[in-house]
């Protein structure tokens, strides 16, 4: 359905993610292409500025607030931990090693650090540095020491108390652009 006379386009904005919606009085912010967006939008550049209409902030809070539901699902998507060959690979040798020093407890810390950091949710850059030790298979030792050496590069840790690793950080909605539609 085309934008009409009368209703707000909105350009919303977090990180890489952005979204276009177009809100009338009923206040259902319904999503738009960034083409139909610009179609609507543009105009020449000595059109006059016209005043914003009635509950231009309304309409603006009800496309912010749907573009934070859908970017809320696509980042819990997103946070999900896939379950990728690498992160099994790893998995499966961390238990073995874990095994084969049961004895020291300094060790078994270390490597269950370990399992805790490459277990979850990872920066992309990680998930790619993970397919490469996949791809190279190293196991014991070899293995130890490259997964501590991501652990510094990319400055990783275990799971604090809260539950909450440093690798992701919270979305923050900004309104990159918005308009009016008038006759």
């Amino acid at each position: 359905m085309p934008s009409v006379a009368g209703e707000t386009l909105e350009l919303l904005g977090s990180g890489e993610v952005n979204s276009c919606y177009a809100v009338g009085d009923d206040l259902q912010a319904r999503p738009i292409s960034p083409a139909q967006y610009i179609a609507h939008a543009a105009c020449e550049v000595d059109t006059p500025a016209e005043p914003l209409p009635p509950g231009t902030n309304d309409r603006v809070g009800a496309a912010s607030q749907r573009f934070a539901r859908e970017l809320g699902q696509r980042l819990g998507r997103a946070r999900r931990p896939r379950n990728t060959r690498a992160r099994r690979f790893v998995s499966r040798h961390l238990t073995l090693a874990r095994e084969e020093v049961q004895g020291d407890p300094i060790a078994v810390r270390r490597i269950d650090d370990l399992r805790q950091i490459f277990g979850g949710l990872q920066p992309a850059r990680v998930e790619a540095a993970l397919g490469e030790v996949y791809a190279i298979q190293p196991q014991g030792r070899a293995l130890l020491a490259r997964l501590e050496a991501m652990r510094e590069t990319y400055r990783l840790s275990a799971l604090d108390g809260s539950g909450r690793s440093d690798a992701v950080e919270p979305a923050v909605i900004g309104i990159v652009c918005s308009d009016g539609l008038v006759d």
